[in-house]
């Protein structure tokens, strides 16, 4: 899942050449810092495609995950993200969630394991060196997220960074690279600390590797 936040009426300025690349992409991360109350939002794109929002309630959006449905703004952030080809939706800022300002989201492409249906997820990714780390850490619920199950089913697949469709091989995360990962995301977003304290799981991690086409 990828929880993002901006005060209302904020407008983050962020030039589209700086996402041209992971790396340059990582240091504009570091350097939009923040920070308000907190509360949800959901995706409205304003200027330099970068999406501010409006409140939603993060308890009835879990609910709606576990129900099996998709909650109004998760589906508008991949409407926007889709239709605009990755122009717009990849950036979010997390400010008032806790963040440290603007985030990434990918779209991670699965098949339902039983269903055979194809399902696209929105979320906060991280970088290392090549590859993206993804958490699944479903705002600390007791469940997995189901992607976790379809990416251990059948971990080749397709996600979506920007523009960008790339080919990976999902690979879950153990040990001391799991560990080192896992204090790069929570420095990227540190709600995943809390989240972790929540739920007697341990939120897994995965590498997402690039495969040759």
């Amino acid at each position: 899942m990828c929880y993002h936040a901006a005060p209302p009426g904020a407008s983050v300025h962020v030039q589209r050449r700086e996402l041209r690349s992971l790396q340059s992409f990582t240091r504009a991360l570091s350097s939009a810092h923040t920070r308000s109350g907190i509360k949800y939002y959901w995706s409205r794109t304003g200027e330099g495609g970068v999406d501010e929002m409006s409140d939603i309630d993060l308890d009835a959006t879990l609910n709606a995950i576990e129900q099996g449905t998709l909650p109004d703004w998760i589906a508008e952030h991949l409407r926007v993200y889709q239709e605009s080809g990755g122009e717009e939706g990849h950036l979010w800022d997390s400010t008032t969630a806790g963040g440290k300002g603007l985030l990434p989201c990918l779209l991670l492409h699965t098949t339902g394991r039983r269903s055979g249906r194809r399902f696209v997820h929105p979320l906060i990714y991280g970088v290392d060196g090549e590859h993206f780390v993804i958490v699944g850490s479903k705002g600390g619920a007791e469940t997995q997220p189901g992607w976790y199950f379809n990416l251990i089913e059948e971990p080749q697949t397709t996600i979506q960074v920007g523009p960008d469709e790339i080919r990976v091989r999902a690979r879950i995360l153990e040990g001391d690279e799991r560990e080192r990962l896992w204090m790069q995301m929570v420095d990227v977003f540190p709600p995943y600390r809390d989240y972790q304290a929540k739920t007697s799981r341990q939120i897994p991690l995965f590498l997402l590797e690039r495969v040759a086409v």
